[in-house]
């Protein structure tokens, strides 16, 4: 992983100076405490972000190895290794379901509370009550769609790569004790006059047993019984009739691709498109246990139709897999995204519905005030 570096002083003295070509990486250990952290992000700074993104290519050389260059999430994975953890008394993220770049109303919130946050190696550890609030300019303003208290969310994150299919016939990796996606000691990049001679007129790639091809992810919501009783500190879930409506237009931002800024001839940018991580899973999983739980539905904002379930003990398992589908056309179209459901399995125990109208309020409320009055006349 050298390449030479000829230095001319003046036109008669040439001298050759060899450099390294391994990237260099941060190990780390960090570990701090924030009294209260906000981010935000949404599809109306992806412009600025990529403007942004220009302007850091014109600072930072791009690798002189001439294979095509790895996402970032393959580019995080190779550079920073270690372990992080935080500790927040306010957490929240904020996602801007708009294209307005000063929008402040239509946005989806998720507060945490006291949250311990722990990443380590494909890990990701929230630990503390989360609250989601949807911002709409509308009467269903600051609504709180979800809270689950005692809350411990675990993603476990699985990248896909070539090495993980060589270690099964292979005894460089021990997968016991090393996980052959995690191989970034083995990537040595080759300078452009040194390639190694190419087999069957492919494309070289220094990355290729380290760039992944897939990302498998398992997502684990439990909430801990310990410390529920019986007040307002419970699982709770509210929406109204409009809130799926606006849960698919987030749906549809997150999968969305993004537009392109100074690309093209005219601005003599020609690289490929990155990738984007919503094309790249391959197969994800849910699990969530709730020890009880309350399910409030309303058709508007006056809460006067509704339903009203409450359980003891909710369990869901779902399995969703990603699959790219070509269109069978003459045209030049990206493949078109195709979610499935491989399973879907839940269990409920002690199930309670309730109709909530008007009418019956009233009628629960005449029926108490009269056996008040009896009660009354039954001591006079």
């Amino acid at each position: 992983s050298r390449r030479d570096v000829h230095i001319s002083l003046d036109n008669a003295t040439t001298f050759t100076v060899q450099r390294s070509m391994s990237p260099f990486k941060f190990y780390h250990d960090l570990c701090c405490r924030m009294s209260f952290f906000s981010f935000a992000y949404g599809p109306n700074m992806e412009g600025s972000m990529a403007q942004l993104n220009l302007s850091l290519d014109k600072i930072i050389h791009p690798p002189r190895d001439p294979s095509r260059p790895m996402p970032w999430w393959d580019k995080s994975r190779l550079y920073l290794h270690g372990r992080l953890t935080a500790s927040f008394d306010q957490c929240q993220i904020i996602y801007h379901v708009s294209m307005d770049p000063y929008n402040r109303t239509e946005e989806m919130k998720l507060v945490w509370f006291n949250l311990l946050y722990d990443w380590t190696n494909m890990h990701m550890l929230f630990k503390g009550p989360l609250d989601v609030y949807l911002n709409t300019e509308s009467k269903y303003d600051d609504c709180r769609l979800l809270h689950l208290p005692h809350l411990e969310l675990n993603i476990d994150i699985d990248w896909l790569c070539k090495a993980q299919q060589q270690s099964a016939h292979s005894k460089l990796f021990n997968t016991q004790l090393y996980n052959p996606a995690n191989a970034h000691n083995y990537l040595f990049p080759c300078a452009p006059d040194k390639l190694p001679t190419i087999i069957n007129s492919c494309e070289h790639d220094s990355y290729a047993q380290f760039r992944s091809e897939n990302v498998n992810l398992t997502v684990s919501l439990v909430c801990n019984s310990d410390g529920m009783g019986d007040g307002d500190d419970l699982p709770m879930w509210k929406f109204y009739a409009s809130t799926s409506r606006f849960l698919q237009k987030i749906k549809n931002l997150l999968s969305a691709i993004t537009r392109p800024t100074r690309r093209g001839r005219l601005f003599r940018n020609l690289k490929p498109r990155k990738p984007i991580l919503s094309r790249h899973f391959k197969v994800v999983n849910f699990h969530l246990d709730i020890p009880c739980l309350n399910i409030h539905y309303w058709s508007s904002a006056s809460e006067e139709y509704g339903v009203q379930l409450e359980c003891d003990h909710f369990r869901l398992n779902s399995t969703h897999s990603l699959e790219l589908v070509p269109f069978v056309d003459q045209l030049k179209r990206r493949p078109r995204p195709c979610w499935s459901i491989d399973l879907m399995k839940f269990s409920l125990a002690e199930t309670t519905i309730y109709l909530m109208s008007p009418q019956q309020s009233k009628q629960a409320s005449i029926s108490s005030s009269s056996k008040i009055q009896s009660n009354e006349e039954q001591q006079e």
